[in-house]
């Protein structure tokens, strides 16, 4: 058995809002978020469940995508807003059952990190609304661990 899991970072986000936590796509963030999304379809990257941070920028990123690609199943996790590698991993660890694939709306450093951690590959810093298709070769979350994904695809937003 094996699990797919998609890594994305939010969409770009607006500067200069009242708090991190509550900054908003831009318009270009939005454009990103489509482009990822015509991406994913054809690329046959459709998530059960996307997972993604309290913050807005994500929850939108998350919305929109879930709005493009029919999906109904979204799950807020608020351990994901400045999540450490640690907690990236605490959070799919709890992805037990019938979820066989999923996607994970975050955010970088540590995103990056754990992407590059779980396939064992240089694959630098993922930018606004980029994102990585991992296959993993383990019948439930819990048996994550690192330089076991392989690499199915990846996006690279367009600016």
């Amino acid at each position: 058995m094996e699990k797919k899991l998609i890594l994305i970072r939010h969409a770009e986000a607006e500067e200069g809002a009242l708090s991190d936590k509550e900054r908003a796509l831009t318009q270009r963030g939005i454009r990103q978020a489509y482009l990822l999304s015509e991406w994913m379809q054809q690329q046959h990257f459709l998530p059960a469940l996307i997972v993604h941070s309290s913050a807005r920028r994500c929850r939108e990123t998350a919305q929109l995508l879930a709005e493009r690609l029919n999906i109904a199943a979204l799950q807020e996790e608020e351990r994901l807003y400045n999540a450490s590698m640690r907690q990236i991993v605490e959070v799919l660890e709890q992805m037990s059952g019938p979820v066989e694939s999923l996607a994970l709306v975050g955010h970088n450093p540590y995103l990056s990190y754990f992407a590059e951690w779980v396939t064992g590959e240089p694959l630098g810093s993922l930018s606004p609304a980029s994102a990585v298709a991992l296959s993993l070769p383990v019948d439930d979350w819990t048996m994550l661990s690192g330089q076991m994904a392989t690499l199915l695809g990846r996006f690279d937003a367009v600016y």
